[in-house]
């Protein structure tokens, strides 16, 4: 909402901030980056680290972390907004949603 209203700098400096904190609870609490894949990856999008913000997806991805949300996760998200043009992001997307169907098609075959 700050950066919609052209506050850009306080913005960017919360994101900043939030980026850190979070790196700061997986080195000094144990917590594995499992519980921050999707915060990362808005915060870093919003600062406008795109190639970080998908790193951060994709890692979600390969730990299967993020699989089952592609409809709230990407789609709904205006976070990843300027992501969306990029291939990788759309590669993300695909994989996720592919997931999602093959899921899917074995709920059904289960219950048939």
């Amino acid at each position: 909402m700050l950066q919609q209203s052209g506050e850009t700098r306080r913005a960017r400096a919360l994101l900043d901030e939030f980026i850190a904190q979070m790196g700061r609870e997986m080195r000094g609490t144990g917590r594995h980056e499992t519980w921050y894949y999707q915060g990362m990856s808005v915060a870093l999008a919003l600062s406008g680290q795109a190639d970080l913000a998908i790193d951060w997806l994709q890692r979600g991805v390969e730990a299967k972390a993020l699989l089952h949300d592609a409809t709230c996760v990407l789609e709904g998200d205006p976070a990843y907004d300027v992501l969306r043009v990029d291939p990788r992001f759309q590669a993300l997307e695909r994989q996720m949603r592919d997931h999602e169907s093959r899921e899917r098609a074995l709920e059904e075959a289960d219950q048939a």
